[in-house]
């Protein structure tokens, strides 16, 4: 092989090690985001009771979503449609297809597409389907990825026992009249129709006030599935330049992983103590390529050395 050949295969083999590196990285924070971003329920139902794309945009936990997912390194994902039940997002520039910008044959976001699923189901408390429909690395002009909500999940943190209350009423009564179930349920005229709005739009109620067969469904399952508990502790947005400072302080599996190769040990043999030592060891590299540079340097170092002294 000529030297050319050679320094183009070190350098493909150095760039294939630093996205490798940059890739577990992402991973390793997408752990540490999951990890301490639980959202409760009074800011969940904010973001669902949004019935226009607007609406949702605006709460808090929108604006979250946006900026979390950019500190982890994947991109600002975008909400760019919204349905009753779907949530379509978009990342305009994904650095994860700069990672595979070799491929343009396929879809590559699929650390984004767990890192969306695990989000909503683990912090939000939503069960979804997600899946990535647009692409860079296919030809599109940004990666795009749909969210289905599971239905019963959405409307057992949106719907509170006043909601409840409502259906149940619809149930027995032949025509609703506002001003006497709202006298009835003490609320004011307003809150009422927004509440009846609500359920309509996830078509739990029609536009006559009758009670769907999704209605009766969904207040059959909650008779014999009460809600659960709800619990009341501050959102994660803030303490926002913590979480961040968090991420950022991440380190990468490959990182941890070569400095534990240099002992010779395999990561389950490490114990707890040894790996306080790698997290510090690995803080001085930025990334896998330069741990390996750095410790093909101290070897020649060492040779050189021992060939000295014969």
């Amino acid at each position: 092989m000529s030297i050319e050949g050679i320094s183009e295969s070190t350098k493909g083999f150095a760039e294939l090690m630093n996205n490798f590196n940059k890739l577990t990285e992402i991973e390793s924070r997408i752990e540490t985001a999951i990890k301490n971003s639980k959202v409760p329920w009074q800011e969940t139902r904010k973001f669902l009771k949004g019935m226009t794309l607007n609406q949702v945009l605006n709460t808090p936990l929108s604006q979250f979503i946006q900026d979390l997912f950019d500190e982890i390194g994947l991109g600002r994902l975008e909400l760019s449609q919204k349905g009753n039940f779907q949530y379509v997002y978009k990342v305009e520039k994904s650095p994860i297809c700069n990672l595979f910008k070799d491929i343009q044959d396929k879809k590559v976001c699929e650390p984004t597409v767990d890192a969306i699923y695990r989000f909503f189901s683990e912090d939000v408390g939503l069960e979804s389907e997600v899946e990535e429909t647009k692409c860079l690395n296919i030809g599109d002009d940004y990666c795009e990825f749909e969210m289905e909500l599971q239905p019963f999940h959405v409307f057992d943190i949106a719907l509170d026992n006043t909601d409840m209350e409502i259906l149940k009423e619809v149930l027995e009564l032949e025509t609703v009249k506002i001003s006497k179930l709202a006298e009835k349920l003490q609320l004011d005229d307003d809150e009422l129709i927004a509440r009846i709005t609500l359920l309509q739009y996830y078509e739990l109620l029609n536009e006559n006030y009758s009670i769907t067969e999704a209605g009766r469904t969904f207040y059959k399952y909650r008779e014999s599935n009460p809600q659960k508990e709800e619990e009341y502790f501050d959102p994660p947005w803030k303490s926002m330049a913590e979480l961040t400072s968090t991420i950022a302080a991440t380190q990468s599996f490959a990182e941890a992983l070569v400095v534990i190769s240099e002992e010779e040990k395999l990561p389950w043999e490490v114990d707890e103590s040894e790996l306080v030592d790698i997290k510090e060891k690995a803080k001085d590299k930025t990334s896998f390529a330069e741990l390996l540079s750095s410790e093909f340097k101290k070897e020649t170092k060492s040779d050189e050395d021992e060939e000295e002294e014969e």
